[in-house]
């Protein structure tokens, strides 16, 4: 059967701040195919309850725990099941993540890593809460009680993290501004935003921009009733469309034709709820 995953979209008060939402998956992909995933905006925490898969990055396989994340990624990441596989996900907001590890970010980009290299103890309550016999809506509600437990913050971070929501939000508007515009008319030291992102999100502000915008332009890729990759190319601010085929060949290694001709993206073989 296909990989079926759905949304839950309650978020405990508490978390909302960091978290985006919940979801879960079951079903799988044809056999010992390669799947990719595709870079995004934020960090997903995984819990496995059913199968197996690893990950090929830079070429060499990653068999992670049964509790683990990707952190966030500049390029694809192959995956591969051979398996039935049922998970849990946790979405967090870009800056979201930091409070369960409170290590920078910048340490697990483009890596996959057992959440019990930086949680040990907070990976034991999660594992034991999936094998839960209860609902889906409940099992998730353990996990926030676990999560609200292990959250921790301080006034360091919070101040950090509302300018670097401010950053983000003033460019998902048309009026986008650059780094240093930001910066100058904030009174800010360039150089601390750039070290806040890489600590509590993973990379650059510029290079987070660029992923979203890869995100952005890549669900019209992936959706079959867009043909004019032309059109995509300027409804994502690329300079023109060979400046689009090389920054979306950047971070799948296909060109956006080759992409919607052969469906790499382990997104495309899913459905949605």
């Amino acid at each position: 059967m296909p990989i079926s995953m759905t949304f839950y979209n309650e978020v405990h008060p508490k978390l909302r701040k960091y978290i985006r939402y919940f979801w879960h998956t079951t079903g799988q992909v044809d056999k010992n195919t390669y799947q990719q995933l595709l870079p995004m905006d934020h960090v997903d925490l995984i819990i496995r309850s059913k199968g197996s898969f690893q990950y090929i990055i830079d070429n060499e396989a990653v068999k992670t725990e049964n509790v683990s994340f990707v952190g966030i990624r500049q390029h694809s990441v192959d995956l591969v099941h051979d398996d039935y596989i049922e998970s849990f996900g946790v979405s967090f907001e870009p800056w979201g993540f930091y409070p369960f590890i409170n290590t920078s970010l910048s340490a697990f980009t483009n890596k996959a890593v057992n959440f019990s290299e930086v949680n040990p103890s907070l990976t034991l309550n999660l594992e034991e809460l999936v094998h839960e016999k209860r609902s889906i809506s409940d099992r998730i509600n353990l996990i926030e009680d676990v999560l609200i437990k292990h959250l921790e913050v301080n006034k360091t971070y919070l101040e950090s993290i509302e300018v670097i929501k401010d950053f983000i939000d003033i460019n998902s508007e048309v009026d986008k501004v650059t780094v240093k515009e930001f910066c100058n008319e904030r009174a800010l030291q360039r150089r601390k935003l750039e070290r806040n992102f890489n600590k509590y999100v993973g990379v650059s502000p510029k290079d987070f921009l660029r992923i979203r915008q890869f995100e952005d332009t890549s669900r019209f890729v992936m959706d079959e009733s867009t043909t004019l990759l032309t059109e995509i190319a300027y409804e994502g601010e690329y300079y023109d469309q060979p400046h689009f085929a090389k920054t979306f060949k950047k971070y799948t290694a296909y060109t956006p034709s080759q992409f919607k001709k052969e469906s790499p993206a382990l997104k495309s073989k899913m459905t949605f709820k």
